[in-house]
């Protein structure tokens, strides 16, 4: 069951399982989700059940992802800066040889 109380309803909403609602007040929206728990378990429901299971797990796969960007966030941008000075200075060193190369070539 979702929603046992219209402060069930606030806290789904908070987490965006529930948006906009349907244009349901919130004593409307819990009046519906209390008339769904006499429903028959059927194949119908498992389906149901199983992608909101599958939804929530994939919420919260993101959700730890995000947290771990925001809470390492310096530090991340802080190696990818380092390695691309070091790809240009690579890159740059690659190219003052290649050009060194290419004039002891010709003077031969």
């Amino acid at each position: 069951m979702l929603a046992y109380r219209v402060e069930d309803l606030h806290e789904l909403r908070r987490v965006r399982l529930l948006q906009g609602g349907g244009g349901l007040t919130n004593d409307e929206a819990l009046r519906f989700f209390s008339s769904l728990q006499g429903l028959p378990l059927g194949n119908r429901y498992l389906h149901v059940m199983k992608q909101i299971e599958s939804y929530k797990e994939h919420k919260q796969m993101l959700a730890g992802s995000f947290r771990f960007y925001n809470d390492n966030n310096k530090t991340i941008k802080t190696i990818a800066a380092g390695v691309a000075l070091v790809g240009s200075i690579i890159g740059t060193l690659l190219s003052i040889k290649d050009k060194r190369c290419d004039i002891y070539t010709h003077d031969a």
